[in-house]
Order: C-alpha cells, then structure tokens, then sequence
C-alpha cells in the first residue's frame, strides 16, 4: 500500500513524528459494505509494536462484531483481529517479531462494516483518537489527537473536537517486583465529551485493567 497524504496531525513523539489516514471521506449505501480506513506513520524511530483507536459516532450504524483490522507487513497480530472496548471504541494492536523498524509505513487498516440499519441516508463520523507505539527498549510513545473522516458526508472536522487531557496520577517510584496503582480519574476532555481508557505497559508487565480508570500494574 503506498502511502498518499490526505489528512494528518503532527505528534511529535520520540517514536513517531506523524500520524495520518490516506482516506478523506468515504461513502456506501447500505448494510454490510466495508468501510477501509487506513492509518500510516511518517518518522517511526526503532518501533516494535503500536496501538491504535477508532471511535466512531454514533456507534450503532455499524456492525463492530463484523468489522476488522488487518496489520501491514512486517507488522502481526499475535492475538488477531480488532479488540472492542466498548459501544463505538475499538482497537487495533499489532507488533514485530523480528527487528524494529524505522521511517515512513503504513501500519494497518480497519474494515468496519455497516450494520443493518445503515442506509444511503446513514452518517458517520470516524475518529483516530489514541496512537501508542512502544520501542525496541521498551519506550512507549502514548498520545491522544483527534483526527477525523466522514462517512457519507458525516460531520467529521479533527479542529472542532479537542483532544481530551490524560492524567495518569502522580510520579511513583516502586521496588523491582511490587505492583503499582495507576489513577487516570483525573483525565478530562476540554469538549465534555465522555472519557474513555486505554493503557499500554512495557513488555513483561500486565496491566489489570486496560480500558479502566485505575488499573494495577503487575510485574
């Protein structure tokens, strides 16, 4: 898949310089028609493994049971497909098995297929809100944006919709072992739009909750 520019934010993370998807809008007429959304990266530095998260609103015009997510080569899914969090919010995971990689790539697409109800009439509007990408050494780049594209004319404008605050709790240091409690309670969205969670931890550690407000790390 080549990678066309179409809309873009610019994160500046030390892993990832750029994030974009290579469709502006988008149409269909009906249920069970794919919907391709493409998500690439510009300045990817020693990246091993990503995370992804759409949101789209309102959620029940599409049929998220249907939907998927295919990784682009060199990058897998070791646990396979798309991981729904809740109504509207799904993710896309994928990592390296070999060496980490650096530069421009696409990272994957999500097929999200209308649902039943969808019709010429139906809009919606599609938003890239979370990129996560951990490196080689276990650093992990984490930043949330908000970049849109609209089906069948939806309403989508990434400038409107501010990006929400995350607040992960205070700086804690703990002894090699012991587990550690996360609060993001504190998180808020300038727009007042509801808070939703997705936390990453580095290789070897388990989180107890990853889409909770407080979840345990857990060596």
């Amino acid at each position: 898949i080549s990678v066309v520019e179409k809309r873009s934010v610019a994160v500046d993370g030390k892993h990832i310089s750029t994030i974009g998807v290579t469709e502006s809008s988008l149409s269909i007429s009906g249920p069970g028609q794919e919907v391709p959304v493409t998500i690439y990266a510009r300045g990817l530095a020693d990246v091993r493994q990503y995370h992804l998260v759409l949101k789209s609103t309102p959620p029940e015009v599409l049929d998220l049971g249907s939907s998927r997510f295919v990784p682009a080569d060199p990058f897998v899914t070791p646990g396979g497909g798309l991981e729904i969090l809740t109504e509207g919010l799904m993710v896309g995971s994928a990592a390296i098995l070999g060496e980490a990689i650096s530069g421009d790539r696409v990272l994957g697409t999500f097929y999200l297929e209308s649902g039943a109800g969808f019709t010429e009439d139906s809009k919606v509007d599609v938003h890239l809100i979370f990129v996560g990408v951990s490196s080689q050494s276990g650093e992990t780049d984490a930043l949330n944006l908000s970049l849109g594209l609209a089906v069948n004319g939806g309403w989508s404008n990434s400038l409107a919709n501010s990006s929400p605050v995350a607040e992960a709790g205070a700086a804690q240091e703990a002894k090699v072992g012991a587990t550690v409690q996360l609060d993001g309670s504190d998180s808020q969205d300038p727009d007042g739009d509801p808070i939703s969670f997705l936390w990453t931890a580095p290789q070897g550690v388990l989180l107890s909750d990853r889409s909770g407000p407080a979840p345990v790390l857990q060596p």
